[in-house]
């Protein structure tokens, strides 16, 4: 009888080797991906194509608004493009500016900005100038 305990003891803590083992290798497992998920989100957090629009940009030519500027909408591809719009009263009087804000969005490397048209905007490699149907701009300084 004592020879049949002590098989079972051996048995037993055999198993309890091996789910032991089990348990460390799906904790080695889980500890990887974790790393992987966040090595990955990391790089995925660079910039965007849509960081060259940012900033401040003055009309050199066409007849859009004088500045506009381009800022993020939160952290992922969302942007707003502002511009001042003069105010009149019903004499033709100018009475004051007001602040416009249109949501944009980065599309194959061209801003698509949602105005009553929706229109694209793009940036020219040669002159770094940004391009709107109609209008020029540069970066202001």
């Amino acid at each position: 009888m004592d020879h049949r305990v002590r098989r079972a003891t051996r048995l037993v803590a055999r198993d309890f080797d091996y789910y032991q083992e089990e348990s460390m290798r799906l904790i080695r497992f889980v500890t990887a991906a974790i790393t992987v998920v966040v090595a990955l989100t990391q790089f995925g957090c660079g910039k965007s194509d849509g960081d060259q629009y940012l900033g401040k940009w003055t009309r050199v030519n066409g007849q859009d608004y004088n500045e506009i500027v381009i800022s993020k909408n939160g952290s992922g591809n969302d942007f707003y493009v502002s511009h001042q719009e003069d105010q009149y009263n019903d004499d033709g009087s100018k009475v004051g500016t007001i602040t416009r804000q249109q949501p944009a969005t980065v599309v194959d490397g061209k801003m698509i900005v949602s105005a009553a048209i929706q229109y694209a905007m793009t940036i020219d490699k040669s002159t770094g100038h940004l391009v709107t149907p109609g209008s020029e701009f540069v970066r202001a300084k």
